[in-house]
């Protein structure tokens, strides 16, 4: 399916496993903001829609905060999640794009929210990965989740 064109005319589709996280009419404007280089095979894009366009599930955590650890469908590891808090206003998305072909793109994924690190289980993850997930969940209940994975114990 044809989810729209950047700025610079690259078509981009989904995919057939698609994470998706927001409605196409979002995305459709926000890839239109996107100019996508003929050399970059792949991207993560916070792009800034100027006006509030959702909530953002993904929150700093505090001391007080109560987290458990969870795996969500289709993930090869646990994720970080927050007890007791809500998601909050966000005006950005992100989308992550992948080269199939010279004026063609797929959608991996898009969210409402703020570009982060892959999670610390994550083959891409990053120095940067296992400290922003001490410091930051997803907020419980806003992601399906295998409740018989959940655990208080850090697993990572």
């Amino acid at each position: 399916m044809t989810l729209g064109k950047t700025a610079n005319g690259v078509t981009v589709h989904d995919r057939y496993n698609s994470h998706n996280h927001i409605a196409a009419s979002l995305v459709k404007e926000a890839l239109a903001k996107i100019e996508m280089p003929a050399e970059m095979d792949y991207a993560v894009l916070e792009v800034e829609m100027g006006r509030i366009v959702g909530k953002c599930n993904l929150v700093k955590t505090g001391i007080d905060d109560i987290i458990v650890y969870a795996k969500r469908p289709n993930r090869n590891g646990w994720t970080a999640f927050v007890k007791d808090r809500q998601p909050i206003d966000c005006s950005s998305v992100v989308v992550i794009l992948k080269r199939v072909a010279i004026n063609e793109l797929v959608l991996i994924t898009s969210w409402i929210g703020k570009r982060s690190p892959h999670e610390p289980w994550d083959p891409k993850a990053t120095k940067e990965s296992l400290p922003f997930w001490r410091t930051h969940a997803i907020v419980w209940g806003t992601e399906e989740v295998l409740v018989e994975t959940a655990t208080t114990m850090c697993p990572w």
